[in-house]
């Protein structure tokens, strides 16, 4: 899953909330999957014709439960789980109102030897080839055929011993919801006007040890931006978006260009690449020589 799911959505600038083993409890789920930016959830676990379990087998979605129908609206899903895409998938689509969800209406059969190993590879790489495909911008029902494509592929060329479980696995693979729905295309760069901003400095005995100051920046009223500003010797923490608001992080030597900066400057606007997290306060285009009064 880190190789062929988790990578590849990173890598397409997804945030990903990755709950293995241990973790993968309802609690910490339903959690993950209440967040505002939540899209798409890819879950490899056990199962049955109605319930979705976690690794360590602990229920996490079931046909009838307001929590997986009120989770469902408008997301999408992918489960590598025996015989859930039979009854619960359907339900989560129809009842839910998931836009889709891809799954297996039988047992999922696989070979497994010393990993890494070439026997399990084959199944692995055919499932997720629906992550894969859907991370790249493709329709549900692009990548439900690419998926059975990609089990045809290794139908032809895996182990011998691995083909009849392919075949099987291939002729039990489903999808419920809209074949030509895509997931949201992700915005790979933030911008917004800055119309209002609000200092606040810290003095002796802060909440935090290396923070001096905030300034938050607003648009129409909202906070598009903070700004943080930590001691000069300190560590800064990464940029990032959370929140529905940009979060950058300044050292305390920054603070007073940033203030003259908006103080002075009209328009101003900000901006934030989410792929390298960079983000900086510019002004637009000015007269050269204009100064100020």
């Amino acid at each position: 899953m880190e190789k062929n799911v988790t990578k590849p959505a990173r890598d397409a600038g997804f945030e990903v909330r990755d709950l293995y083993a241990d973790d993968a409890l309802r609690s910490k789920v339903l959690q993950a999957c209440k967040r505002s930016n939540f899209i798409y959830f890819s879950g490899l676990g056990h199962g049955n014709a109605t319930t979705f379990t976690g690794q360590r087998v602990e229920p996490i979605f079931w046909k009838g439960d307001q929590e997986t129908k009120a989770i469902s609206k408008d997301k999408h899903f992918n489960f590598l789980s025996c015989v859930f895409g039979k009854d619960g998938a359907k339900w989560m689509h129809q009842v839910g109102g998931a836009i889709g969800v891809h799954g297996y209406d039988e047992t999922f059969t696989f070979l497994a030897s010393t990993f890494p190993n070439s026997l399990a590879t084959p199944f692995f790489d055919s499932h997720t080839t629906i992550d894969r495909k859907l991370l790249g911008g493709a329709t549900h029902g692009e990548a439900h055929k690419a998926c059975l494509q990609r089990f045809e592929y290794w139908i032809q060329h895996a182990p011998e011993a691995c083909r009849r479980y392919l075949v099987w696995d291939k002729e039990h693979k489903v999808f419920w919801g809209n074949p030509n729905a895509k997931l949201p295309t992700l915005r790979p760069y933030v911008s917004s006007p800055i119309d209002e901003y609000k200092a606040v400095v810290y003095g002796k005995g802060a909440v935090a040890r290396n923070l001096m100051a905030y300034i938050h920046c607003y648009y129409k009223g909202k906070i598009v931006l903070t700004c943080s500003f930590y001691k000069d010797e300190a560590t800064l923490p990464e940029n990032k978006e959370a929140g529905g608001k940009v979060l950058l992080m300044y050292h305390w030597s920054h603070f007073g260009a940033i203030i003259d900066l908006l103080r002075n400057e009209k328009p101003v606007y900000f901006g934030f690449i989410k792929s390298t997290k960079v983000g900086y306060i510019s002004t637009r285009k000015e007269p050269v020589g204009e100064g100020e009064e």
